[in-house]
């Protein structure tokens, strides 16, 4: 997490956790478990040890991460209910993929330059003959029987 501000919010989590009573959880346990969230939104979007800054593009997506992985880790300890904590926690790594895909940073191109026959001796040898070329102003590779 870059700095010190959480990327999760208390009250969002509680809403997403269901609107939990603060005497079955506290707001110094959700901020907790938000800790726990923000590390793992920054683990699934190659951020560790650099985190998010608010003036990041994608931090409000990654707000929103942090407040689903949240909401499912207090659903998993709390309540029963499987299907919604395994649904927000689905949703956390949605937004996390989506988030990762979209970074310049995930981007990986590979290229090379390319060689004409001097370089690459695999390379066609191209040249121009006069008259050679027929109405679309294709050239001939020299030595090729099209011609």
């Amino acid at each position: 997490m870059a700095g010190d501000k959480p990327y999760g919010d208390v009250n969002i989590v509680r809403r997403l956790a269901g609107n939990m009573d603060q005497n079955d959880i506290s707001d110094s346990e959700i901020q907790t478990i938000i800790g726990f969230s923000d590390s793992h939104v920054d683990s699934e979007t190659a951020r560790m040890g650099t985190g998010w800054s608010s003036s990041d593009s994608a931090y409000p997506m990654v707000q929103s991460a942090s407040d689903y992985f949240a909401a499912a880790e207090i659903i998993s300890r709390y309540r029963d209910d499987a299907g919604k904590g395994d649904a927000h926690y689905g949703k956390a790594l949605d937004i996390c993929l989506s988030i990762r895909e979209s970074s310049p940073g995930s981007l990986i191109i590979a290229s090379s330059a390319y060689k004409t026959y001097p370089l690459n001796l695999n390379a066609k040898i191209y040249r121009s003959l006069p008259g050679a070329a027929d109405s679309s102003n294709r050239q001939a590779a020299f030595g090729s029987s099209d011609y």
